[in-house]
C-alpha cells in the first residue's frame, strides 16, 4: 500500500475525504433547491388563491350598490364571508406552510455555512 501511495502520489483518506465533501456540497445543493422549489410552488398557489378572493370581493363590491342599505346588505355581506371563509383558511394554510419552509432553508443555509467553514478551517 506503501508503494500504491507513493506511485500515484495521492492517499487513499484523502481521496475518500474529498469524495465525502463532494457529497456533501452536492447534498446541501440539492436540499436547498428543492426547499426552494417548494416555496415557489407554495407562493405561486397563495397567489391564485389571492387572486380569487380578489375576484370575489370585486363581484360583491360591484352588485352590493345595487343592494338596499340594511338588513338585506348585511346578509349580503354576509354570503360574501361565507364564500371567502375556505379560501381564507387555505390562504392561512399556505403561508403557514411558507414560513415553515422558510424556516426549513434558512436553517440548511446556516447548517452549511458552518460546514462550509469547518471545512476551510
Amino acid at each position: 500500500m506503501i508503494y500504491y501511495e507513493a506511485q500515484n502520489n495521492v492517499c487513499p483518506h484523502a481521496q475518500i475525504e474529498e469524495e465525502n465533501t463532494r457529497k456533501s456540497v452536492i447534498w446541501y445543493k440539492e436540499q436547498i433547491s428543492q426547499l426552494k422549489l417548494q416555496i415557489r410552488q407554495l407562493k405561486l398557489d397563495l397567489k391564485q388563491i389571492n387572486t380569487g378572493m380578489g375576484k370575489t370581493r370585486s363581484q360583491y363590491n360591484q352588485s352590493a350598490a345595487f343592494v338596499p342599505r340594511g338588513i338585506l346588505r348585511h346578509g349580503y355581506k354576509e354570503i360574501e364571508d361565507v364564500r371567502l371563509w375556505g379560501p381564507q383558511k387555505k390562504k392561512q394554510e399556505l403561508q403557514q406552510q411558507i414560513i415553515y419552509l422558510e424556516q426549513q432553508l434558512l436553517g440548511l443555509q446556516q447548517q452549511q455555512t458552518q460546514w462550509q467553514a469547518q471545512q476551510g478551517g
